[in-house]
């Protein structure tokens, strides 16, 4: 018996050597935004199953495509609506925020997206298709699917920025189009947005 439980126990030891040799296998959970805030605060949601621990060394944005939406005085029939380049943003991390994640447990990556807009440029609201990209200590990178979302130069506007939409039909079905055609999981401000579009487009 005592031999049993000593060959179990070496089993048991060299498996999990393997698996610490393994390093970290850290793959994406999912996204959480909030669109509420400028700049954008973020939680990326992590998980490793690998035997390793490791840490969130870095974040970056890149932006897949995007639209600034016109104001409540912006000249009817426009089509030249601002298009948000692929390095209009920046993540800063959140200071102080623990990185670790635990060998076969769960991490997150947090920090802000800050839309860099001249500051004399009005509030303004994009609408942007957006993944991140995260670098960990070992070197290993875990990408995000993109995500679609509005992205506010300034806190609170969100909201108002929707409601105070004023397009004629085929402006609307114009913006719409350009809007649907945006890649990513939608957050709840998006489908909000699609569906002002379509209500004003009818």
């Amino acid at each position: 018996m005592v031999k049993l439980l000593f060959a179990g126990s070496l089993i048991l030891l060299v498996a999990g050597c393997r698996g610490e040799a393994g390093g970290a296998k850290v793959s994406f959970v999912e996204t959480r935004v909030d669109e509420s805030q400028s700049p954008l605060p973020f939680v990326i949601a992590l998980a490793n199953s690998g035997g390793a621990a490791t840490d969130v060394d870095g974040i970056s944005i890149e932006v897949l495509g995007g639209i600034v939406l016109p104001g409540s005085k912006a000249p009817a029939g426009r089509d030249d609506l601002e298009v948000i380049a692929t390095d209009a943003c920046r993540v800063d991390m959140l200071a102080g925020h623990p990185t670790e994640i635990p060998a076969r447990g769960d991490g997150v990556a947090c920090g802000f997206v800050t839309w860099e807009r001249s500051k004399e440029a009005p509030a303004a609201v994009a609408v942007v298709s957006a993944r991140f990209r995260v670098t960990l200590a070992d070197g290993a990178t875990v990408e995000t699917p993109p995500r679609a979302l509005l992205l506010p130069s300034k806190a609170g506007v969100v909201g108002s920025t929707i409601e105070e939409l004023t397009l004629d039909r085929d402006e609307a079905a114009k913006l719409l189009a350009r809007v649907e055609a945006l890649p990513g999981e939608r957050t709840e401000n998006f489908d909000r947005l699609v569906e002002k579009l379509r209500a004003l487009a009818k």
